[in-house]
């Protein structure tokens, strides 16, 4: 599992993200679980369930997926329930996954 951790001003109450790749590499598609987002100033927390592939031969076939928030226990999220469309464990031969490229972009 890859993990991530990245600063940025203060985002305000996050509804979805916008979340890609470029494809790059042997096998260039990733599986995606989730996305979580804390706010270090007062701890909230927003939560992005997606449990789908994200790739050119993969699940739809685009590189950038839409995921809205999950619902959250402490009112952190909200806003419609994670994408479980095809949860559950990652399927098919992705052999060379871990060769792509993952940059983390900040858009305003």
């Amino acid at each position: 599992m890859d993990e991530f951790s990245m600063e940025f001003p203060d985002l305000g109450n996050l509804k979805k993200i916008k979340i890609g790749h470029d494809n790059a590499g042997l096998g260039g598609a990733w599986y995606l679980e989730k996305v979580e987002v804390i706010n270090s100033a007062n701890q909230k927390r927003w939560n992005f369930s997606h449990y789908r592939w994200i790739g050119k031969k993969d699940d739809d076939g685009r590189l950038e997926h839409e995921i809205y928030a999950d619902e959250a226990d402490d009112g952190g999220g909200g806003g419609g329930g994670g994408d479980k469309k095809n949860s559950g464990a990652p399927k098919g031969d992705h052999d060379g996954k871990k060769n792509s490229k993952k940059d983390l972009k900040y858009f305003e």
